[in-house]
């Protein structure tokens, strides 16, 4: 692989190992936050791998990371032995509910906030639940190798609204058909092979994004297939950070690397937005499923630009924003801290990724960034400003 690929690799995948990020300052930050934690305190360390950040009720937020056991310099592989980490805390006032480890491999690994307080981690082909007290519920084994870095799509991380189904994507390299994966009770099964283009999934539609004009289709309960137009252009160019996703059960996210937009099932554009600077991209995103607001990262591209080189921009995060998306209102803006993978060494430690989430209820956003979590409050839906 060359330097350069290496490169675009940091503005495509999310959950690369992070890099040694700079401080946020206090000036940097438009708001205040209610809450602001030393992960530290719990054993995180800034140049610990993989992150996960994420809401499992009002109340309640999962951390996960990793500590390797071994240097990916010294190895030169990608999969070596590590530790899982999960935080359960209080979302109100920062106390641990809970923590676990988990002795794993560091690829693949996945983690999804659930509900009730509950959340999953996905290692190698081994599915683990945990309780809002971060105890062991279930247990798993997937059939197949490596099976957790098809769970929730290849791209993205696709978990349907009530937060109980993922798609397992299918793989004709093992033979392995699309399977969907409910968890509760824990169970695999297959999806027909009528049904196999489904890329994201609802309670009980399974969906595939997205056609050169931003279309998609639709299976509901009655088996059918039916596509689903724009009534307005939609940009749909991949570019592999996250894939299309449902926004409660009536709307479907859409992004692409200079915009994202909010499409209803019946095809209304309902929200969009886009960057305007030419070095700049749209990030990932996080959904407050209850209340449609969405929280959308902000990338910028610095470093040579020289193709006949080999040389192209890195990216890093730059700011993160909250919408409100019936009003297309902005509820919160902030600066987030981003290392360049210019300015890291070794070469291979690419690129600070914040990790933030909403609240279900969309009443508050949590940012994990340089070992400090911080969460914001925000309006409700009939005192917006």
């Amino acid at each position: 692989m060359t330097f350069a690929a290496v490169l675009i690799l940091t503005c495509v995948f999310a959950l690369l190992p992070a890099g040694r990020a700079r401080t946020l300052s206090a000036s940097e930050a438009q708001a205040k936050p209610r809450l602001e934690l030393d992960l530290g305190r719990h054993g995180y360390r800034t140049e610990d791998k993989f992150a996960f950040l994420g809401y499992s009720g009002d109340d309640t937020i999962v951390f996960v990371w990793l500590t390797y056991r071994e240097s990916l310099w010294k190895t030169n592989v990608h999969q070596v032995p590590a530790v899982a980490h999960l935080l359960s805390l209080n979302a109100k006032t920062g106390a641990l509910l809970g923590s676990a480890t988990w002795p794993v491999f560091s690829y693949p690994m996945r983690a999804f906030a659930l509900t009730g307080g509950r959340s999953m981690l996905c290692s190698g082909s081994t599915l683990r639940v945990y309780s809002a007290k971060a105890e062991l519920e279930h247990e798993r084994v997937l059939s197949g190798r490596d099976v957790c870095s098809a769970v929730g799509s290849w791209s993205g991380y696709a978990i349907s609204p009530d937060r109980n189904q993922l798609l397992i994507a299918g793989s004709e390299f093992n033979d392995r058909p699309l399977q969907l994966l409910t968890i509760e009770p824990l169970e695999v099964s297959e999806v027909a092979q009528v049904d196999s283009r489904a890329n994201f999934i609802a309670d009980a539609t399974l969906a595939t994004c997205c056609t050169a004009t931003g279309g998609f289709s639709l299976r509901a309960a009655d088996g059918v297939w039916r596509n689903v137009e724009p009534d307005g252009e939609v940009a749909t160019a991949t570019h592999g950070r996250e894939s299309a996703t449902f926004l409660g059960d009536n709307a479907v996210v859409i992004p692409s690397l200079r915009q994202i937009s909010v499409v209803t099932l019946t095809g209304h554009v309902l929200f969009q937005t886009s960057v305007e600077g030419e070095q700049e991209e749209v990030g990932r995103f996080a959904a407050a499923q209850r209340m449609e607001r969405l929280a959308v990262m902000k990338l910028r591209l610095s470093g040579p630009n020289a193709p006949t080189l080999d040389l192209y921009p890195g990216c890093e995060d730059e700011s993160v924003t909250v919408y409100d998306v019936q009003s297309s209102k902005t509820l919160l803006e902030i600066k987030s801290a981003g290392t360049n993978p210019w300015t890291l060494s070794p070469w291979f430690e690419l690129g600070h990724r914040n990790q933030f989430a909403l609240s279900p209820d969309g009443l508050a956003f949590a940012i994990a960034n340089g070992g400090r979590l911080r969460i914001f409050n925000l309006p409700a839906a009939g005192d917006q400003k």
